[in-house]
């Protein structure tokens, strides 16, 4: 009753995760990045980490989402939250004039966003074994070498 319905249950599930994992201030860590390159390391790090601890939750909302309308409203909601993230970021490679002309906001944002995506996450790391450290490495440089202007 006090969360309204199953919806809103989920929804208040799914943000305490976040809570209980601390993510504002791992967010905060990320955008401390002095420049662009830092920061995309740190958002992806951020990302395995993240994806580690929730992984067990986000398959079954990911896999549940066009079936259960409660599921795929709280699967909905994190990827939004994802979306702005990822766009605050790269707003902020801008701000600090280290996004390749090549790209507006919107577009690297989205990139950063697929990139970062569970599927990807979920194919490198568990299905073909990469490491933390590995899928860091190798998210980074390719971000930096899509996302980033050349020095």
């Amino acid at each position: 009753m006090h969360f309204g319905d199953r919806t809103g249950l989920l929804l208040a599930i799914v943000r305490h995760m976040d809570e209980t994992l601390d993510l504002g201030s791992k967010l905060a860590h990320v955008r401390a990045a002095q420049d662009g390159a830092e920061l995309l390391e740190r958002a992806m790090r951020l990302n395995t980490r993240f994806w580690s601890a929730v992984f067990p939750v986000a398959r079954i909302l990911e896999a549940a989402q066009n079936d259960d309308p409660a599921l795929g409203s709280a699967w909905r909601d994190r990827m939004k939250f994802r979306q702005q993230s990822f766009l605050g970021m790269t707003e902020q490679i801008a701000s600090l004039g280290d996004l390749s002309s090549a790209w507006d906001i919107n577009e690297a944002a989205a990139v950063l966003y697929a990139t970062a995506y569970l599927d990807t996450w979920r194919e490198l790391t568990l299905h073909l074994g990469w490491t933390e450290d590995e899928y860091v490495a190798a998210m980074t440089r390719l971000l930096r070498q899509a996302l980033l202007r050349r020095s």
